[in-house]
């Protein structure tokens, strides 16, 4: 029923017909610097997370509290819906994983600004992506998923899971507005406990396909 008016295959197969799994130009470097050129410095005055062809390149969470705050990038045990192929594949495939838990009773100074950068040199390929959040209780943080598309005719399969305990707040904003012929599914999962909030907002008119689910799972009462 979920794709009961999109066909995926057929959209994949039309679009991308020599579609493949890896690409050995994922793994070379690329240099920070060119990246943020491609964005303003207003924004660069925030935390920051860059992923280049889906590979983490640098985490700067400089203006907050080191204490109050941990990065994961070894997930011990994740969870995936066995009746979803596309997280399946995710799954198996995925590039490279980060993780944010953030401490009891800590409120971020600062947004993260997570730049999701892919450089013209990917084509034709599938990018799983993962990253997930854990807010404790009483804590608080925005979040703007920033893509910047240099590429075309790739498949974007990504799966995040946010966790908000008792009392937080996060704030999610995705942005894709670079006009380009790749396809993109995201799947956000969040559990929200007693008095949490989730807000997410999306503006999705770059891709030449996208599709974005966000399963909210009100675990207690008040969350919203």
């Amino acid at each position: 029923e979920d794709w009961k008016f999109n066909d995926l295959n057929k959209i994949i197969s039309s679009k991308i017909p020599n579609l493949k799994f890896f690409n050995s130009l994922i793994n070379k470097k690329k240099d920070k610097v060119e990246i943020i050129k491609n964005i303003s410095k207003d924004l660069l005055e925030n935390n920051y997370i860059i992923s280049s062809n889906g590979i983490i390149i640098d985490v700067d969470l400089n203006y907050e509290d080191k204490n109050k705050f941990e990065i994961v990038r070894e997930p011990a045990f994740l969870n995936t819906n066995i009746n979803s192929s596309l997280n399946s594949l995710n799954l198996a495939l995925y590039l490279d994983y980060i993780k944010l838990v953030v401490k009891e009773n800590y409120k971020f100074n600062k947004p993260i600004i997570y730049i999701n950068y892919t450089s013209s040199d990917i084509e034709s390929t599938v990018i799983n992506q993962r990253f997930d959040i854990v807010m404790e209780k009483n804590t608080c943080m925005s979040i703007l998923d920033l893509n910047i598309n240099k590429s075309n005719y790739n498949f974007y399969n990504i799966n995040n899971k946010f966790l908000l305990q008792e009392g937080s707040v996060l704030k999610n904003y995705k942005i894709d507005v670079n006009d380009n012929s790749n396809l993109s599914y995201s799947k956000t999962e969040i559990d929200l406990y007693k008095n949490s909030i989730s807000e997410n907002f999306i503006l999705s008119k770059g891709s030449e396909f996208a599709k974005n689910e966000i399963e909210c799972n009100l675990k207690e009462n008040y969350s919203s």
